[in-house]
């Protein structure tokens, strides 16, 4: 069993999540939290990309259930929170920039035509 992290390294990651100013800069801080709380023992990026995947997948499920309970937005927020720490925590185990991604795919979908594709949704 992985004993509990100390509250000096807790202190430096909460440093971290409040000085952080950029999506690559969160994106490391949830890695290195995850790293840090032993989500990442023995990992392969190879092996462990469709669990990950799964585990996004799964948060995004949870913020459903929230929506379908009227559990209230503070608890889907905090669920669409998760999707998005393991998105993040994801791309930096892979070596993907994420926040660079992220512009170029928006910058993308801004060139599109109006509803690209011709699906009704």
């Amino acid at each position: 069993m992985r004993e509990p992290t100390d509250n000096a390294t807790e202190a430096r990651l909460i440093q971290k999540v409040q000085e952080a100013r950029t999506l690559l800069e969160l994106q490391g801080v949830a890695h290195a939290t995850a790293v840090t709380k032993g989500w990442h023992d023995g990992a392969d990026p190879e092996r462990d990309f469709q669990k990950w995947i799964a585990l996004a997948h799964s948060e995004l499920s949870e913020a459903l259930d929230a929506h379908r309970k009227g559990r209230g937005l503070a608890a889907i927020g905090e669920e669409l929170a998760d999707v998005v720490i393991r998105v993040m925590d994801t791309a930096e185990a892979m070596g993907i920039d994420l926040e660079g991604a992220v512009r170029q795919k928006m910058w993308f979908n801004a060139m599109r035509s109006q509803r690209h594709g011709g699906l009704p949704y």
